[in-house]
């Protein structure tokens, strides 16, 4: 499982992608609000300030839940699964073989660390018994196919066990109910009708804030930006 910091990353980038796609408007509330005089001072609206002060509370006590409680989880689980992966590799020889086409394979292994052997291995155990080829070193291949797929499954259910043990199910149904009211918030703060510059400004500064700029490289927030500057007379 990933610590906070790549799955913070993918909340704020699936909200920061959202708030681009509404760029039109929030560029449309610029033009609505830009006949106001030059350097003329405003307050955020009530309205938009409690939206903004609720995101900063929901999206702490989202943080709170990460440090104290998703990472020492997440980093006690990596321990163990690291244990899982560091594991030998199995390798399992088998012999040239004559296939169900009277072609012949050269001999060769398998090995769990080759993830096209663990395919390929699949794919043999695959074969309906009635589509095998009768040849005896065949037989040998398939059955070293089976060991290959044997621990591979087995590797797999000591991670599920893992799953269950460090219960992230529910850690993950925490984490959406703790991240919900600030995908709402954000939302309700793209959708807020700016009064003013300085409303304007203040959800352009949250929009950078939880991540736009890495959404959209940022030119399209510097352009704004700067043009609020000029009206504002700050530039």
């Amino acid at each position: 499982m990933d610590t906070n910091t790549t799955r913070r990353q993918l909340l704020r980038i699936g909200t920061s992608a959202a708030a681009y796609a509404a760029g039109a408007a929030i560029v449309a509330g610029c033009v609505a609000v830009a006949t106001q005089a030059k350097g003329e001072a405003a307050a955020i609206s009530p309205g938009l300030a409690k939206l903004l002060a609720d995101y900063d509370r929901h999206d702490a006590r989202l943080d709170h839940f990460y440090e104290t409680v998703w990472n020492p989880v997440c980093d006690a689980h990596r321990a163990e699964l690291d244990a899982i992966h560091n594991r030998p590799p199995l390798v399992v020889e088998y012999p040239s073989y004559r296939h169900r086409f009277d072609g012949v394979s050269a001999a060769g292994s398998f090995s769990t660390a080759n993830k096209h052997d663990v395919i390929r291995c699949k794919g043999i155990v695959g074969v309906a018994r009635d589509k095998q080829s009768a040849d005896p070193q065949w037989q040998q291949l398939y059955r070293a196919a089976r060991r290959i797929v044997a621990r591979v499954k087995a590797d797999e259910r000591d991670e599920a066990r893992l799953e269950r043990k460090y219960g992230f199910a529910t850690l993950r149904a925490r984490e959406s109910e703790l991240s919900q009211p600030t995908c709402e918030d954000a939302q309700a703060i793209r959708q807020f009708p700016c009064a003013s510059i300085a409303d304007l400004r203040a959800k352009l500064t949250h929009l950078e804030r939880i991540g736009l700029r890495e959404a959209d490289g940022g030119e399209a927030l510097d352009l704004v930006i700067a043009g609020l500057d000029s009206i504002e007379g700050r530039a």
